[in-house]
């Protein structure tokens, strides 16, 4: 054998060997403990699935706590409205309980009121000296005939505020209008003062009039009703019912001026 086939024969075993040495490093090594790849394919699928239904058991656990923290908050705004709807009852009861006391509170002073109004309203027409600086009533003198529940015999004055509206009649008299009705007896004697006196809030349902009847010492004279004792002050039924039926067009006014 010549030399290049020697070397051509040498060169290829060497060759051969090469490659076997190359698949064997190309093949996995087993490692003491470790799973080999097919071991961790054929295990996926199962920690997969395990991993899913830890998932799946993770959201129905938190679904779970939405729903019922949905469910507590619902509750309690439930119990809010119960409670508010309680409070409200509770509330009302309050308010109802207020207005009647308040509306005792307006009686009481309705009836306690009066006689202290009287008293200034006395004071004042002293301090006005009204029979010397006061008019008479239009085409009236002292000691015209009276009629019940009035004196026998009356003389009346009007104030400044008061006089130009009675003379013409006007259907209102303005606020602050005071009307002085003396009673006397046949003798004449006095035995009342009556007043009319317009104040402003007092009794819109009645253009506001104030009535009182004073004895001649400027006490309010009282009356007994059924088995009460009225004070005559304020808004005096009598007053109003017959003054009510006026028809001489000025503002409950009975005598017409002339």
């Amino acid at each position: 054998m010549n030399k290049i086939a020697l070397i051509l024969v040498l060169l290829t075993l060497s060759l051969s060997m090469g490659c076997k040495k190359k698949d064997e490093s190309s093949e996995p090594k087993e490692i003491a403990g470790v799973p080999t790849v097919d071991e961790q394919m054929k295990e996926w699928p199962e920690e997969q699935a395990e991993k899913e239904k830890e998932q799946a058991r993770e959201a129905g656990e938190m679904q779970e706590e939405v729903i019922s923290e949905a469910f507590e908050k619902e509750k309690k705004i439930m119990e809010a409205e119960g409670t508010k709807e309680k409070e409200g009852g509770i509330v009302s009861k309050i308010e109802e309980k207020t207005k009647e006391m308040h509306e005792e509170q307006v009686k009481k002073e309705e009836i306690t009121a009066p006689p202290e109004i009287a008293a200034e309203l006395w004071n004042l027409i002293q301090t006005e000296n009204y029979t010397m600086r006061w008019k008479m009533w239009p085409g009236k003198e002292a000691f015209y005939k009276g009629t019940k529940p009035h004196g026998a015999l009356l003389t009346t004055y009007v104030n400044s505020i008061g006089y130009d509206a009675v003379v013409k009649k006007e259907s209102k008299l303005p606020l602050g209008t005071i009307i002085i009705k003396e009673n006397y007896m046949p003798d004449k004697m006095l035995g009342a003062i009556t007043v009319m006196y317009n104040l402003a809030g007092f009794d819109p349902e009645h253009n506001n009039w104030f009535w009182v009847k004073y004895a001649p010492d400027g006490k309010p004279m009282t009356m007994d009703k059924d088995g009460t004792t009225m004070t005559l002050a304020g808004k005096v039924p009598g007053c109003i019912g017959c003054h009510s039926a006026s028809n001489s067009g000025i503002d409950f006014i009975m005598t017409t001026p002339e």
